[in-house]
């Protein structure tokens, strides 16, 4: 696979319809649960979250259904798969907006985990993308800042956006990172 398929079929758009929100937080969910093994299952299912965090109300109940512990374990159990990885990022962006909804203990654990993604799979733009803009995301909760300067999230950033040069939201993202956490 090469770095650019990582992201191909993004095409596709959030749906905004009541059986989503009925029958679909709980199917996608409850079928990452059961099937963790499984990492082609994991990166469809992180696929869809992307899609269905979207939606307002569609977040708040995959968040209340425990969305963050469901992408945590999937990140967790395929940490040799770029393609997991890359999806659960990408769902996580829209996930971690939501103040106050990540206890401290979980954000710290979520934020060490997108590091090692993020460091590991650097040189995948699309990765290193989604892992930056994830911790820029948590850093605008200013409950986080102590640790992300103390994991050394900005050079994390910071190494990204030299590597990908071409890459302005990148560049965007660690400046903003950078002043907010100095």
């Amino acid at each position: 696979m090469t770095h650019s398929q990582l992201g191909a079929g993004d095409e596709m758009s959030s749906l905004r319809i009541e059986a989503v929100l009925a029958e679909g937080v709980s199917s996608v969910l409850d079928s990452m649960r059961l099937h963790l093994d499984n990492p082609q299952l994991q990166y469809m299912g992180c696929w869809s979250l992307v899609n269905m965090a979207l939606e307002p109300t569609h977040k708040t109940a995959l968040l209340s259904a425990g969305v963050i512990d469901v992408i945590s374990d999937a990140m967790d159990r395929h940490v040799d798969e770029p393609k997991v990885q890359f999806r659960a990022l990408f769902a996580l962006i829209n996930l971690v907006t939501v103040s106050g909804v990540i206890q401290a203990k979980s954000a710290e654990g979520l934020i060490r985990r997108v590091m090692v993604a993020t460091g590991r799979y650097i040189t995948y733009p699309d990765v290193a993308g989604r892992g930056c803009m994830v911790l820029y995301n948590m850093s605008l909760d200013r409950g986080n800042h102590v640790l992300l300067k103390a994991i050394k999230a900005p050079a994390l950033i910071c190494r990204a956006a030299e590597l990908h040069s071409e890459d302005h939201l990148l560049k965007f993202v660690a400046t903003s990172t950078a002043c907010r956490l100095a």
